[in-house]
């Protein structure tokens, strides 16, 4: 049977068919080279989207060690990515949600580009905000960090995926809940 390949350009006017030779289905998940198989294709991925953003700062807090910092822009899995972004102090949670949501609409477009799709109903919005708090109260000592929840950082990212009409907002997640996608 022939086939036609379909990306996010378009359909192709050629057809490719399956045979001994040609295993068009490629080593598939679960096979000694699958992961290498994926690590080449996501490498491609991951070097196209550190082109527009600057992705996630992990420096030492403690600069007499002098650590050199690193930049992570997506940890990646098979088809489960966590994208990372550094933000600075003063920046609003309005702001770090604009930002998220910029962040999602070329991943989104690259994995349109390879005949993907973002799975919204998968997608799940984190972030690890803190307060810094200056008093004391019980159980807790002054500076101690204290990670917000989502009610503290109420607001909304969304992203249009290339296949849809419309924006589509995605779930906010506590970033001390776990989750089974």
């Amino acid at each position: 049977m022939k086939h036609n390949v379909k990306t996010g350009y378009g359909i192709s006017p050629e057809t490719i068919q399956r045979t001994a030779k040609d295993r068009l289905g490629g080593q598939g998940q679960g096979n000694g080279g699958g992961i290498t198989n994926w690590h080449g294709h996501n490498e491609t991925l991951l070097l196209a989207f550190k082109k527009f953003f600057a992705g996630c700062t992990i420096a030492d807090p403690v600069p007499v060690q002098r650590i050199d910092a690193v930049q992570q822009w997506i940890l990646s899995f098979v088809d489960d990515n966590k994208i990372l972004f550094s933000f600075d102090q003063t920046e609003t949670c309005e702001a770090i949600l604009h930002e998220c949501q910029r962040g999602l609409q070329p991943w989104d477009k690259l994995l349109n580009i390879t005949g993907g799709a973002v799975e919204i109903r998968k997608c799940m919005l984190s972030l690890m905000l803190y307060r810094f708090d200056t008093y004391h109260y019980r159980n807790s000592r002054p500076g101690e960090p204290k990670m917000l929840r989502v009610n503290d950082t109420p607001g909304q990212c969304s992203v249009q995926p290339t296949n849809m009409p419309h924006a589509i907002p995605i779930q906010r997640q506590d970033p001390t809940s776990n989750t089974n996608t």
